[in-house]
């Protein structure tokens, strides 16, 4: 395996082991600015200041940007910003090792340019690649015995190798449905079977096995995240359990949490007039969704009066504490990054749960670190972690054939 040249965001993220790889100067000039840019925030200060601590500890390659570097931009037709003076840094190092050289960054856009400009070798750092992604479930074929086997008091064997809370849709060796199933780590068990029903949202039923999964990832797990494509349930589920939820009492308050991030490559209407709440409804997605989905926004507004939910932009996390006794929802959280889903998590409390819901697929709005790929990858397996991807949509035929564009 040749040798890592790494761009500066992933230093920033994961600066454990820099021993042995390669960066640029261009890099350290970056760092150092962020280190003394008082427009950036305290955390970033910080991650900066120990990026140039683990460089100066253990002493990666440097490479210096030289004048053949900007020539290259010049001939390539390229900005001259740093971005590209690193990748420029980075072929020539490559072609100087043999075209050994592996460029490593968690930017999208500067991976395409690095491969499809500059030929290079990408890795992109702390995502997962959509293919093979986890999925929460599998489906098998089984025996009557191995039926028998798995009804069986006594049994805790996995006879189906799956991970803590991954789901088994099993069919008969005829292929006919036989039953769905959890595995708990211990056994195999039944999956919750009942609907959600509240005054806000009426009666809300798995339309499919797969969204039967789901109802249960959200009663049993404390945290889920579910995607999917447009109309497959990923809010309409979510948000049912959650007025079953605060009309019963279970859960006080639900927290919903939203990024202000706009359809890629469309631009917004401008500065919206009004109070903090219009402002939170109108500046972004949210207010839509949730106007959409439980009736018109008087409504929405009234469950905010009454403090039963609250609205929080991720770019307001920082200082902010979800109760033990809430559910936090995160919508559109495909759009959420690496740093802003971290810092989402670890204002949880033990006893509140935290529901996720995106299409991290096909309407990813941001370019870098997608945090969800990288947190089904991470968190699948664990006891407290559920995730399904949801399949069919159920919203119209007119739906369907936007798959086809």
């Amino acid at each position: 395996m040749g040798k890592k040249f790494l761009d500066t965001n992933v230093i920033l993220e994961n600066n454990s082991d820099l021993t042995n790889v390669i960066i640029s100067s261009k890099t350290i000039e970056e760092l150092e600015s962020i280190k003394s840019n008082r427009n950036k925030s305290d955390e970033i200060q910080y991650t900066a200041r120990q990026a140039v601590k683990a460089i100066m500890r253990d002493k990666p390659e440097v490479v210096v940007v030289t004048e053949d570097d900007y020539n290259t931009l010049s001939e390539m037709k390229l900005e001259s910003n740093n971005d590209n003076l690193i990748i420029a840094t980075a072929k020539r190092v490559n072609l100087e090792n043999e075209n050994s050289v592996i460029f490593v960054t968690n930017d999208y856009l500067c991976g395409l340019i690095a491969e499809n400009y500059f030929e290079l070798t990408v890795e992109r750092s702390g995502e997962v690649s959509q293919e093979g992604l986890y999925k929460g479930y599998k489906t098998v074929t089984s025996t009557d015995e191995e039926l028998a086997q798995i009804y069986s008091k006594d049994n805790y064997e996995n006879i189906f190798d799956c991970l803590v809370n991954e789901y088994v849709i099993v069919n008969d060796t005829d292929g006919n449905f036989a039953d769905v199933l959890k595995w708990t780590g211990m056994n195999y068990a039944s999956v919750y079977n009942k609907n959600f029903k509240s005054r806000q949202l009426g009666v809300c039923k798995p339309l499919d096995t797969i969204q039967r999964m789901a109802f249960d990832s959200l009663v049993n797990n404390d945290i889920t995240v579910l995607y999917g494509r447009s109309g497959s349930g990923k809010t309409t589920i979510p948000l049912s359990y959650i007025m079953q939820c605060l009309e019963s009492g279970k859960y006080k308050k639900c927290y919903i949490v939203y990024s202000y991030e706009t359809l890629k490559n469309q631009k917004t209407l401008g500065y919206v007039k009004g109070d903090d709440i219009t402002k939170k409804l109108h500046s972004s997605s949210i207010g839509n969704i949730l106007s959409t989905k439980l009736g018109d926004m008087t409504e929405v507004e009234r469950l905010i009066m009454s403090n039963q939910i609250e609205i929080i932009p991720t770019a307001e996390l920082r200082g902010v504490e979800f109760s033990s006794d809430s559910i936090v929802f995160s919508t559109e959280a495909q759009n959420l990054d690496n740093y802003a889903l971290k810092t989402l998590i670890q204002r949880c409390k033990t006893g509140s749960k935290l529901i996720l819901e995106g299409d991290i697929l096909e309407q990813c709005d941001i370019t870098r670190g997608v945090g969800l790929f990288r947190m089904i990858d991470v968190y699948a397996n664990h006891s407290c972690f559920g995730c399904i991807k949801l399949k069919n949509n159920y919203r119209s035929e007119i739906g369907e054939l936007a798959d086809l564009l």
